[in-house]
């Protein structure tokens, strides 16, 4: 064998060609001379300083898979035929079948120096770590005779090239800015041990599973853990269920020096089950494995350790748009609202760049509000919709105490900074920063405007639950539907709306049969994703009194839409029947207001049919088109409409409706009468 004194394991590729190709030379001597000159113009190609990196390439995997210097020499002498012409021409004539490439006789006369030492060749040909991790293959024939590959792109890299085989995607994972408070979390601090101590000798080879509600998120923190350890992450995608380019993306990332990063949709076969094996199990150093939840990673014999990438809490947020901001520091409060990982900022950031530069502006914490809902709104699931509220808060008709709790409940959300951060008030306690209101009232009381208004006014968009598509019949889709909501909402910082809240937020019941129990699940579900939640959910509804009484305590507001009493309703007139529209004068609203108890939403409805009736008639809106849009409304809801004053009745032979009475019955009883209820 080769001596490994002349030959030191720190040697370089070029170094041991040059050798190799002077030992073929003086045992051909026919092409002695020309391989002595290739032997030569190898060795001035050497450099005169060292290597600029302490280590070497091929240093790096010979002590990584504890390599002899003979398993060494295989390695140079497989890739010998790359390094020359000449060397192509000999090592060709030399093949049984002409092919230009290296054989175990080769080998065997150019390593062997004593015919005892041949069956070290054969073992380190047949069993060997080289046959075993995969870097020298043989192709057909008897032994002797067979051909020396290297796997694609090996020779590439080893001479320092970047290059990567057909099938592979390899890129560098670009730092990670504002995750500081992720990386005083134990479990990241050993990861990154983990990795600072890389192949080391002595070191124990670990597997860190890196896991993240989004697939982006787990890459980048996977790049941060290398990149706090010293280490250089190199995230490798394809189909790495293929045995062999799975086993040659970790080689490359050995003789790179490089941590592979992978992820783990890539190594689960398509259609199998979501348990996926152990990655790079005779790996020499760490392995990172980004997971997505449902997937299971099995960690096999290495160590194992599991980091989650958690939500960033509110005084991450704020160190992170500090990050990714250093010229807008007053901005970091104000963005740090937006539930969004380091990923989703920093990519709206870019996005907002561009458009200030598209627009010759200034960067401004409003265009990076805009980048980050313009890209929420191409990633939510088919149950919500996404609305961009322009609702003003003027025509918001609503007794004082309403709209007191709803300004408190807009200074919640405008302070959390603050109260939470500042402060220090319940910084830890899961879903601190949410705010939770629940929007009760008959229908047609205004909740669903109120809504939109509350959204306008923060600056947000509203998030409408779609509860036709979140509820399925299939046993578990409706928590998964669910989860797919509340993770929507964080990303997009959108208002998250549950209308019509009682038939999803419905009492639990006595679990008689399997599907009560299944509901009481889902409620039960919803109760830990609504308390964790750190985003702003309204509830509404019609029945509050079917609404799960665990969801009351954890309920910050509760703000009742009473049914509007005559000066409201006068007002609410006003407001759906205002120029341009041309008003007859004989319409009173006081009149209206005073006349019909109802509701916003019927004034709505009437004054809109009014206005139709109106148009086509080719003339102003008069007091007839709207009473009879009234009693239209009343007739819809099946009730008894009270009548119109006595002016406006038709006459006797058209006469359909009832007529006011002398003696009408008091407001209130002729409210109860329109809402089926007794006065």
């Amino acid at each position: 064998m080769s001596d490994p004194a002349s030959l030191p394991i720190a040697a370089t590729f070029a170094s041991i060609a040059a050798d190799l190709a002077e030992r073929l030379a003086a045992m051909i001597t026919v092409t002695g001379p020309p391989l002595t000159q290739t032997a030569a113009e190898l060795r001035a190609a050497l450099p005169d300083t060292p290597d600029p990196q302490p280590v070497s390439r091929l240093q790096r995997l010979v002590a990584g898979l504890r390599l002899s210097p003979f398993e060494r020499d295989l390695i140079v002498l497989a890739g010998l035929v790359n390094e020359h012409e000449r060397l192509a021409d000999v090592l060709g004539q030399l093949h049984p079948a002409g092919t230009p490439a290296a054989t175990p006789a080769v080998a065997g006369a150019l390593l062997c120096q004593a015919t005892d030492q041949r069956p070290a060749l054969v073992a380190a040909l047949s069993s060997g770590p080289l046959i075993g991790a995969g870097l020298v293959r043989l192709g057909p024939g008897p032994f002797f005779t067979r051909t020396l590959e290297l796997p694609p792109a090996l020779w590439e890299t080893l001479r320092g090239l970047d290059c990567w085989p057909p099938g592979l995607i390899a890129q560098p994972i670009p730092p990670l800015l504002g995750a500081g408070g992720w990386q005083r979390d134990p479990a990241v601090q050993r990861a990154v041990g983990a990795l600072r101590t890389g192949t080391a000798p002595g070191a124990v080879p670990r597997l860190v599973l890196v896991t993240a509600d989004d697939a982006g998120e787990a890459r980048a923190r996977a790049g941060a853990l290398c990149r706090w350890a010293g280490a250089r992450a190199r995230e490798v995608r394809g189909d790495l269920t293929d045995p062999d380019l799975l086993r040659l993306a970790g080689l490359l990332c050995l003789v790179r020096g490089e941590v592979p990063v992978l992820a783990a949709a890539d190594l689960a076969p398509a259609g199998s089950s979501t348990t996926v094996a152990e990655p790079l199990p005779e790996h020499p150093g760490p392995v990172l494995v980004c997971r997505e939840p449902g997937t299971v990673v099995a960690a096999g014999g290495r160590p194992l350790i599991a980091v989650q990438a958690r939500s960033p809490a509110l005084a991450e947020r704020v160190e992170l748009w500090d990050a990714l901001l250093p010229g807008l520091p007053a901005a970091a409060a104000e963005l740090a609202v937006h539930r969004v990982g380091a990923v989703r900022a920093a990519e709206a950031v870019a996005d907002a760049r561009d458009l200030a530069n598209a627009g010759g502006a200034e960067l401004t914490p409003a265009l990076v509000v805009q980048a980050l809902h313009n890209r929420a709104r191409h990633q939510l699931p088919h149950s919500v919709r996404l609305v961009r509220p322009s609702a003003p808060a003027a025509d918001l008709v609503l007794d004082r105490r309403s709209l007191d709790l709803m300004d408190a409940a807009l200074a919640r959300c405008r302070h959390q900074v603050r109260v939470l951060q500042d402060w220090g008030l319940q910084r830890d306690r899961p879903g601190a920063g949410g705010v939770r209101l629940l929007f009760t009232g008959p229908p047609g009381t205004g909740k669903t405007y109120a809504a939109e208004v509350f959204a306008a006014r923060l600056g947000l968009d509203l998030l409408v639950v779609d509860l036709s598509a979140l509820v399925s019949k299939w046993l578990g889709e409706t928590e998964k539907n669910l989860a797919a909501v509340f993770d929507a909402a964080e990303q997009s910082q959108a208002v998250l709306f549950f209308d019509e809240a009682d038939a999803i937020f419905a009492r639990r019941t006595e679990t008689a049969d399997a599907h009560a129990r299944w509901a009481n699940l889902e409620t039960a579900y919803l109760l830990g994703r609504i308390e964790q939640f750190a985003g702003i959910t309204l509830l509404a509804t019609n029945l509050r009194a079917n609404i799960d009484t665990a969801f009351g305590r954890r309920l910050d507001y509760v703000i009742s839409f009473d049914e509007p009493d005559v000066a409201a309703r006068e007002r609410l007139w006003r407001e759906h029947m205002r120029e341009p529209a041309p008003i007859g004068p004989d319409v009173s609203f006081e009149l209206l207001a005073q006349l019909y108890p109802v509701t916003g939403g019927v004034i709505r409805n009437a004054a809109l049919a009014a206005a139709f009736m109106a148009a086509a008639g080719g003339g102003p809106i008069t007091a007839g088109h709207v009473f009879t849009a009234v009693q239209r409304e009343y007739e819809k809801a099946g009730r008894s409409f009270p009548g119109r004053p006595q002016a406006l009745r038709p006459a006797a032979p058209e006469r359909t409706e009832a007529s006011i009475s002398p003696h009408p019955a008091p407001a209130g009883a002729r409210e109860a009468e329109f809402h089926g209820r007794k006065p």
